[in-house]
């Protein structure tokens, strides 16, 4: 979570696929007995499948909670507007700050993220899925890159219930559209992945930036160097982020989200979308075959 948010769609792919990864590891260790007690990958598959049984049982127990992952989860599908800054801090190894703003709108199928560190706009990405284009800036380099994106059928229906792979890892692959990709941490959050053992924490509804949010309150384990208390504001009919801290022992804050503005199904200014190249230099788009991976 730490350090410049540079969040394209095969980082995202990426960031789920090894999520997975570790979590699987994790619950074969602290649930499955350990990997002393299975050295043939029958057994380990066998304890893995238990645990996650477990603790969807586990979750089974609290249907508020579950409906306030959901929310979180499918949040892409709970506006038509949507716009906000956050700062994202982290002390560690030095003290760093960086900014996002964002705008979408879901009816014109336009949307824009600008990142900042520090207060300097280094990147600008502006996303039309009725044209089937991107745009993205460097605003360091002073260089463009024009993305054609892939027509998508819309799907806006949203399930009735979170499959197992969503009760277990709450992951953003339901994002199916690169559009909603700016609202960054506070739109469908990958925060969510620290709150999948509901066990680990609690809540109450109130008032925050004067909306009705669920303020959540728990503490964050098998996670790294994110392990500790946390406190998680989340807008109730959104589903959208706020808020989020995590602590150390000393009950210092050791990251956190902060959101200075938001608005929610208000109506955006179409200049918000545009951006001249006038001063850009334009850079042809990497062919993802360029990569071996």
């Amino acid at each position: 979570m730490k350090g410049k948010q540079w969040i394209t769609g095969i980082l995202l792919g990426l960031v789920v696929v090894v999520f997975i990864v570790y979590e699987l590891g994790v619950f074969q260790h602290t649930q499955g007995g350990g990997t002393e007690k299975n050295q043939s990958g029958k057994g380990e598959n066998k304890n893995i499948n238990e645990a996650i049984d477990e603790q969807i049982e586990n979750n089974s127990k609290y249907p508020d909670k579950e409906a306030i992952v959901k929310k979180i989860i499918h949040g892409y599908q709970n506006f038509t507007t949507l716009e906000g800054e956050y700062e994202i801090y982290s002390p560690d190894p030095v003290p760093t700050v960086s900014k996002t703003r964002y705008a979408i709108d879901a009816e014109k199928q336009k949307s824009i993220m600008i990142l900042y560190d520090h207060n300097e706009k280094i990147s600008t990405v502006i996303w039309d899925e009725e044209q089937l284009k991107c745009m993205s800036f460097n605003e360091t380099e002073r260089t463009y890159t024009e993305l054609e994106l892939q027509k998508k059928e819309k799907n806006e229906k949203e399930d009735k219930e979170l499959n197992k792979f969503e009760r277990l890892y709450g992951s953003r692959a339901t994002v199916e559209r690169e559009l909603f990709t700016a609202g960054g941490f506070a739109v469908s959050s990958e925060y969510v992945q620290y709150l999948m053992d509901f066990r680990n924490w609690d809540y109450h509804e109130g008032k925050c930036m004067d909306l009705p949010c669920y303020q959540l309150q728990g503490k964050i384990t098998d996670s790294g160097d994110m392990n500790g208390p946390f406190e998680m504001q989340v807008e109730k009919n959104t589903g959208t982020v706020i808020g989020f801290k995590v602590f150390d022992d000393q009950k210092r804050v050791k990251y956190s989200l902060t959101t200075k503005m938001i608005k929610i199904d208000q109506p955006l200014d179409e200049t918000l979308f545009t951006k001249g190249t006038a001063g850009y230099k334009k850079l042809e788009p990497m062919d993802p075959s360029d990569f071996d991976f």
